[in-house]
């Protein structure tokens, strides 16, 4: 529960810095994620693009990988192979 709170208030703490361009998430200690992890994604991508922030994603594997495959968002976050 408090990773989802952390993950949810990250983003716009993020955004507030104005020199910031780029957000580059490495996920791959990511053991499980539910709709409540997605949307916390898709959140922080959304905030990225209104703040013409570059959002993605690297380590992308297991369980968060086919839910973003399902969901056809793999084909709407940037994903890194590597990480960065």
């Amino acid at each position: 529960m408090r990773d989802r709170a952390v993950l949810r208030a990250t983003p716009s703490t993020l955004c507030s810095h104005a020199t910031l361009k780029r957000v580059v998430v490495d996920v791959s200690e990511v053991k499980y994620v539910d709709s409540t992890g997605i949307a916390a994604l898709v959140e922080a991508l959304k905030l990225g693009r209104k703040n013409q922030i570059e959002f993605a994603l690297t380590g992308v594997h297991g369980n968060l990988k086919e839910a973003l495959q399902l969901t056809r968002l793999d084909t709407v976050f940037e994903i890194k192979k590597e990480s960065v």
